[in-house]
């Protein structure tokens, strides 16, 4: 059985042991972890749903708006197909449409195309707002289960048994903060983009300038990966500010980034491996037996999405305890002072 304390008395020091204990903390609660990755890409699934709803309803909308916008010339929205005798709806017609309008590159001419440049004005506003929309609402989610799980871990560390509903709740208050941290974060990595690769492929665009550039970039992304792998489990834990965050996570790190980045990078290559394996099998499966090598790939890629997770938190902890001397007494001592009320059994059966 897992022992809770075994982090405290002998944190992960090396890549062998920060795996072992990746899979330790995952299989001392695997019911609340496969059931909030279960959660996770079931609300995926209605998400990804819900939009191919609303866009396709917006599209189908905006199809008909054009049609009535322009009368008459509106049989240029339907292509006929001569050699297969059927009439598909299509982008290209409106492509064409539009050619016929706008070929000349004078601009709108009548009532007509004055109302279908205004139409596609704001169709195109609103289709940029409702991808924003729909970015922001996908981020939302992932951040939701992500803090859950992070939590779910947490508690598994001081002793106690984590429940779905508790760790979602805690997930929930912590939305705002991890989101803010992640948009920052995101940002930076986009700025040093721009400024290390796409400003001097303008200047000098060469092929062994464009490849060093990008060698450059992906040093930088390591190392910001590394130092920043603390970021979400402080703002959880401690209960850091997205600012704040990023000091914390960087004093904490900064002395381990080679053991970080060695550790994040071994246990991909492990992952990759087991996704790759799964994938030749199903290239030679057929018939019932592929259905069923497809349902375990994804429990597989279900219990991925938690170990990735538990990850962040094994090296958050082992490096704390390393440099710290932190404790689980500790530990339990900061998520009081952060929540009130636990609604959680301590599991005294894990010890």
């Amino acid at each position: 059985m897992y022992d809770v304390n075994e982090i405290f008395r002998n944190p992960a020091a090396d890549i062998g042991t920060v795996i072992h204990s990746v899979f330790s903390v995952f299989f001392a609660q695997p019911a609340t972890f496969l059931s909030l990755a279960f959660f996770q890409m079931l609300s995926i699934l209605l998400f990804l749903f819900l939009d191919i709803v609303i866009f396709g309803g917006f599209f189908l909308q905006l199809q008909f708006t054009i049609a009535s916008c322009l009368g008459n010339n509106s049989r240029f929205l339907i292509l006929t197909d001569t050699t297969t005798a059927t009439t598909t709806t299509a982008v290209s017609a409106t492509a064409r449409l539009l050619d016929d309008y706008y070929g000349d590159n004078n601009g709108p001419q009548d009532d007509n195309e004055i109302c279908l440049s205004e139409v596609l004005d704001d169709a195109l506003g609103e289709f940029i707002g409702a991808v924003l929309m729909s970015a922001i609402i996908f981020s939302f989610i992932m951040t939701i289960f992500g803090n859950a799980m992070i939590f779910a871990a947490t508690d598994t560390y001081t002793g106690v048994l984590p429940s779905i509903s508790n760790s979602l709740s805690k997930g929930c208050k912590k939305l705002c903060h991890v989101f803010t941290f992640q948009c920052i974060l995101g940002l930076v990595i986009g700025v040093t983009y721009i400024l290390i690769v796409i400003l001097p492929a303008f200047a000098k665009g060469s092929a062994g300038i464009l490849f060093l550039t990008h060698i450059v970039y992906l040093v930088f992304v390591s190392v910001l990966y590394s130092v920043m792998v603390a970021g979400v489990p402080s703002i959880v834990v401690e209960d850091q500010s997205p600012l704040s965050a990023f000091s914390r996570s960087w004093n904490l790190c900064k002395s381990s980034i080679c053991f970080i980045f060695c550790s994040i990078f071994c246990f991909h290559i492990l992952l990759s491996i087991s996704n790759l394996i799964m994938n030749v099998i199903q290239l030679n499966t057929t018939g019932f037996i592929l259905y069923i090598f497809l349902l375990l790939h994804f429990a597989m890629m279900v219990v991925l999405s938690s170990l990735g997770l538990i990850l962040h938190v094994v090296l958050y902890f082992s490096i704390r305890v390393r440099s710290e001397g932190y404790t689980q007494t500790a530990l339990s001592s900061e998520l009081e002072g952060h929540f009130s009320g636990g609604g959680v059994e301590v599991a005294s059966e894990m010890t």
